[in-house]
């Protein structure tokens, strides 16, 4: 065999090295596009994405915000605490849907006051609840209980509430918060609407049940009778 031929055979060695760094260049290629790719992305989300989303929490209303988290439910929510069992009921002065004076203070020493905070005339099962109530009027002048509803409602749709759902007690318009802020009623920070909340105030002035809620439950009239039936 000429040297010209064994110089063209190939060493068995350097294939297999040659293969080798070949197997092993695609991976790596793959994995430099891979790292290359997911780098972009986090850029773009920060860039971009993020953004967006900041702004959805802080400006959407709570209806449309997207993110279910502790964020987005303070910003939904103004946060407030109800005023506590043993102490004496912020007074005020409003005047009801049908334009009549309602002071609490009047009540003192006369006669205990059920004060019921809805969400307003939208609310189907609100409406309900109210219901429960105006059944059970009479039974409540029997026990010396005077039952006001409180909402963010204003003047009109308070008297919406009372014309669908026959109510003859007071309801009051607090389209400005002032009443649910004063009682620390948990409520949307938006439009105000109020968590189901219902305070009983006995003839001293006194808080005996403070009731809220966020679920669907709401204290109906039965179950509120009974509680002031307990009453001294």
């Amino acid at each position: 065999m000429t040297d010209e031929q064994e110089s063209s055979i190939a060493d068995p060695s350097e294939d297999s090295s040659t293969l080798n760094a070949a197997s092993l260049s695609a991976p790596v290629r793959v994995v430099i596009v891979l790292a290359a790719s997911a780098l972009t992305a986090v850029m773009l989300w920060f860039l971009f994405i993020t953004p967006k989303a900041h702004g959805e929490v802080h400006a959407g209303s709570p209806q449309n915000l997207k993110m279910p988290s502790l964020v987005t439910l303070s910003e939904a929510y103004t946060f407030l605490t109800p005023v506590p069992v043993g102490q004496k009921a912020p007074v005020f002065s409003e005047r009801d849907g049908n334009g009549k004076a309602v002071h609490l203070n009047d009540f003192r020493g006369k006669k205990n006051v059920v004060l019921i905070f809805y969400q307003g005339s939208f609310c189907h099962v609100c409406g309900k609840q109210l219901e429960s109530f105006q059944t059970l009027l009479d039974s409540f002048s029997k026990h010396n209980t005077e039952v006001i509803g409180i909402s963010a409602d204003d003047d009109l749709h308070t008297q919406e509430t009372i014309g669908e759902h026959g109510i003859t007690f007071s309801l009051i318009p607090d389209p400005q918060k002032a009443l649910i802020k004063l009682y620390g009623v948990p409520n949307m920070a938006k439009n105000g609407l109020a968590w189901p909340s219902l305070f009983i105030v006995d003839k001293r002035g006194v808080i005996t049940t403070s009731y809220a809620t966020k679920d669907s439950h709401r204290l109906s009239g039965a179950e509120t009778l009974s509680l002031i039936q307990k009453l001294k």
